[in-house]
This record gives structure tokens, C-alpha cells and sequence, in this order.
């Protein structure tokens, strides 16, 4: 069956003066193999060509099975390749042909997989770390493929979506290659309602499941997660008052590769801030004397007023500044502009506010956002947390503009997502020193001082249990 699904839509080309490929296949001319592939909202997909110095002779296209959230470009390059040497075995076997051309060569635009095919050709010996790697069940399965066809043709890097300059043309594998990536396209087209039956390549000898899902990679933080997110789903859906299914509402991958690429310290802030545990003086966990905001000082300092509070020296005019370029860098629709800008300055918000205030605006094709986001919350746009249907939006916004299909990451909801937490980082350092005073880029205020002095005091207090190293 697995093979069946690499293989159903594989068509020769219709040309009377073509050469057949079994007598090419045993020939010296050379041979061009070249695979793409490419992966929208974990939706996978990919597209190869077998071709002479002059002519395409075979296509293949299809779908890459496997956990939508997982789904990147490396797994949907390599069952690419693993769909063209599979298809190269069967045609051999078929015709009974023994591999004798050398000059078969093939031809990628994902320099990982170029990688990965150089250590193959090159290694002694094969350790089993090395079968922890990111989607290695499509990595052996290429090695054994290309075992039982007795070769082992060199895949080389061609630099991907070229366009031509003028007067001149484009070397032939480039070309080749976006025929490959007009294939893979394609197929994301026409099997985007298809079901994801995920078939385990028999080379993997072994894959873990979770929940049912195929983990293919990052094995150790898959299982760390699982571990740990039930118990912070429940949190969160107590702490935000969400219904039961809302998480499932939220773009998770936004949010969580956005945190991911900060440094320590900022991480840190961040998580706090997104979790509502910044030590705001008005919170039982904060356990204060003076609960007052120092900003105001004259209102509880509440997580709640400490993201609204007026007296702040940094207000929303900063971060409407700092998101105008990257809304204009990525085109991003004016109506989520607006939605964005709103929200963020905790303006309330609903369907009835915005055609009220707005009534020349045509809001429909947004309803659904809209409805998705209030359920989620307004106020968790400034936590970092956007409904799925936001970069959905966003899409047909471009495609409309543009008149062709857009994929990709959505970045413009990661970018929008870093500077509004970097506001949210100067709110905080402002708001510090409403407390305690200027910095001034010396030594630390004198609460942070105190707090040094503790944890000294305490570590002296415990001396005879700490090792050297401490």
C-alpha cells in the first residue's frame, strides 16, 4: 500500500521521438533526477522529474504522509527523492535492467537531504544515534531503495525558485526544478482533502506513536510534551476560562517558535508574561505588603490592570509604531491591521463594535475570525496567542491581491508576535522603575539588591550541604 500511494500518479511523457528510459537507464548519456517538495499547514506534498540533457521524460507527484504539526520541508524533499527511487527500482525490475549508466545524477534544492545522501555514499558504519535524526524512517527507506538498485548516484544542490535574468536562460537543472516544484504544487491542490492514512516504510523498524501520531521528529521534546501538556492545557483552560476545545482554536506553532528563538532571559519574561505570572504587586502569588501600581498609584496592581494601566510611560501609540513596518513588509490585510491595533491598545471588541464603528466596512468574510478569536480572547493577542484563522485570512487577502496560490510559514504572525512582546518587556522595565528607580545601566536597584543579599544569607545559612562547585 505504501507503495502504492508513492506511486499512483507517476506518468510517461507523450512524445513520438522519445528515447525510452530502459534504454537510457543502460546507456552513458547523462541523466537528470530532480525532486521538490513542500509543506502548507501540515499539509505535505511533492513532485520529481526524470529527464534527458533536453527533454522530461517521466513525472510523479503525491502527497507526504505524516503528523501535521511535524510536517516540514525536509520530510516532504526526501519522500520526494524516496518516490523517485522507488519508482526507478520497480521500472528496473519491471524491465529487467541492470543500472549500468553512471551518469545518473541527482538534483535538490533542501541541502540537508544533499547532506544526508553525501553521508550515505561516504560512511563505514551506521550508529544508532544516527536513527534519532529528524524523518530518518524516509532517510532508510531511500538507502534501501537505492540498495536494491545497485547504485548510489550523487544528489547535488540546485538552488531553488530561480528566475531567469534577462537574455539569458536558466541551467537545466534549475529548470527541472521548477517543473518539479509546479508538480508538487499540483499535488497540494488535489490531495489537500485527501485522508492521512500513514503508512510506516518497513526499512523503520521501529516508531513511536503518540496519541495515535506518528512522531517523526524531535523524538526526546515530543515525549517531554506529552508528558507535561495535559496538565498545562487543563491550566490554562481553568486559568483563561476557556471552554474545553478552545486550545484547539489557537496557532500554537506561532506561538511556541516564537518563544523558542528567544535567549534565556527573555525566554524567561516571556513565559511569565504569557502565563499571567509577572509578580504584579496586587497577586496572591506576588504576597506584597503595598498592593498599589506604581504606576498610577492609585489602583490594585492586578495582572489585569498592570496590561491596561494608562500611567505607563510606554502606551499602546509605541507598539502601533513598531508594528506599522512589519504589517507593510508582509502585506498584511488592512481589516487585521485594524483587529491587531485594536486589540492590542485593549479596546473591547465584537462583531456589532467593529461594524459599528465601521460601518463602510464589509466585516463578513472575517466572521468566522472574529467568532474564533472572542472565544480565545481579545486580550490574549498581547500573550501572543492567535486563532488559526488569522493566517487563513491573511492568505486569501494575498491570493486575491496577487492572483496566485501563497504558501509558506505565516512569519507575519511571529513578527508581530516578537514586537509585541518586546513592548510588553519595555512596559515592564518602565513599570520597574516607576518602583524602584532608575537603573541608569549600573548595578541593579536597590530591591534587586536585597534580593542578592538574601539568597547569600541563605546560602551561608546552608554551607556545610553545598558542594565546592556551588
Amino acid at each position: 500500500m505504501w507503495e502504492q500511494q508513492l506511486l499512483a500518479t507517476t506518468q510517461e511523457a507523450t512524445q513520438e521521438d522519445q528515447t525510452a528510459l530502459h534504454e537510457l537507464l543502460q546507456d552513458t548519456q547523462t541523466m537528470y533526477l530532480v525532486s521538490d517538495g513542500g509543506a502548507t499547514d501540515g499539509h505535505g506534498y511533492y513532485g520529481w522529474v526524470v529527464a534527458t540533457g533536453t527533454k522530461i521524460i517521466w513525472r510523479g507527484k503525491g502527497k507526504v504522509l505524516g503528523t501535521p504539526y511535524l510536517m516540514e520541508s525536509l520530510r516532504t524533499e526526501s519522500v520526494g527523492m524516496l518516490s523517485l527511487t522507488l519508482f526507478l527500482h520497480h521500472y528496473c525490475t519491471f524491465h529487467d535492467i541492470d543500472l549500468t549508466n553512471e551518469n545518473l545524477f541527482h538534483y535538490c534544492d533542501n541541502s540537508t537531504v544533499v547532506k544526508r545522501m553525501k553521508w550515505y555514499r561516504e560512511r563505514d558504519i551506521c550508529s544508532p544515534n544516527s536513527h534519532l535524526t529528524p524523518d530518518d524512517d524516509v532517510q532508510i527507506q531511500i538507502e534501501q531503495t537505492m540498495a536494491k538498485l545497485h547504485t548510489t548516484f550523487p544528489t547535488r544542490w540546485v538552488k531553488g525558485h530561480q528566475t531567469p535574468k534577462e537574455n539569458e536562460e536558466l541551467p537545466w537543472e534549475a529548470t527541472l526544478n521548477i517543473e518539479a516544484d509546479n508538480l508538487a504544487n499540483e499535488a497540494r491542490d488535489e490531495t489537500a482533502n485527501e485522508p492521512d492514512n500513514f503508512f510506516q516504510y518497513p526499512a523503520s523498524k521501529a516508531m513511536l506513536y503518540i496519541r495515535g501520531q506518528p512522531i517523526t521528529r524531535n523524538i526526546a521534546r515530543e515525549i517531554r510534551f506529552a508528558w507535561t501538556s495535559q496538565d498545562l492545557r487543563q491550566y490554562m483552560t481553568e486559568h483563561f476560562k476557556w471552554k474545553a476545545t478552545t486550545a484547539d482554536l489557537i496557532d500554537w506553532y506561532s506561538h511556541g517558535s516564537t518563544l523558542k528563538s528567544y535567549e534565556y532571559y527573555q525566554h524567561l519574561f516571556c513565559i511569565k508574561l504569557i502565563h499571567e505570572r509577572l509578580p504584579v504587586l496586587g497577586e496572591k502569588f506576588t504576597a506584597s505588603p503595598n498592593k498599589l501600581c506604581p504606576c498610577c498609584k492609585r489602583c490594585e496592581e492586578t495582572t489585569e490592570h498592570y496590561m491596561e494601566c494608562l500611567k505607563n510611560p510606554y502606551q499602546p501609540d509605541e507598539l502601533r509604531d513598531g508594528l506599522k513596518p512589519i504589517f507593510d513588509k508582509h502585506e498584511v490585510d488592512p481589516i487585521l491591521r485594524l483587529m491587531i491595533n485594536m486589540a492590542t491598545a485593549n479596546q473591547p471588541i465584537n462583531r456589532d463594535i467593529l461594524e459599528g464603528v465601521h460601518p463602510i466596512i464589509d466585516f463578513s468574510p472575517y466572521y468566522d475570525l472574529i467568532q474564533e478569536q472572542e472565544e480565545i480572547g481579545w486580550n490574549q493577542l498581547n500573550l501572543g496567542r492567535y486563532g488559526i484563522s488569522w493566517d487563513r485570512c491573511q492568505r486569501r487577502f494575498l491570493e486575491h491581491k496577487h492572483k496566485k496560490k501563497i504558501t509558506g510559514e505565516p512569519k507575519w504572525i511571529r513578527n508581530v508576535i516578537r514586537e509585541t512582546w518586546a513592548y510588553q518587556k519595555a512596559r515592564w522595565i518602565a513599570r520597574n522603575e516607576e518602583l524602584h528607580g532608575p537603573s541608569n545601566n549600573r548595578a541593579s536597584s536597590a530591591a534587586t539588591k536585597l534580593a542578592y543579599l538574601s539568597r547569600i544569607q541563605s546560602l551561608y545559612k546552608h554551607e556545610m550541604d553545598l558542594l565546592v562547585q556551588d
